[in-house]
């Protein structure tokens, strides 16, 4: 796969949304680990957000 970057990788990764495991290397792993609780911490109970 040619990419132009690891952005490109992480938002690809994401587009799976938890069909989606990162295995390695182990800075994305947890960058997607960090990006997906983030996620979710947003549709915890209480919380309420709007779209800009």
């Amino acid at each position: 796969m040619s990419t132009s970057g690891c952005w490109d990788v992480k938002r690809w990764v994401l587009s799976f949304g938890a069909d989606a495991k990162v295995l390695e290397p182990e800075e994305l792993r947890k960058e997607i680990a960090n990006e997906l609780s983030a996620a979710k911490n947003k549709y915890k109970k209480g919380n309420s957000y709007t779209l800009k």
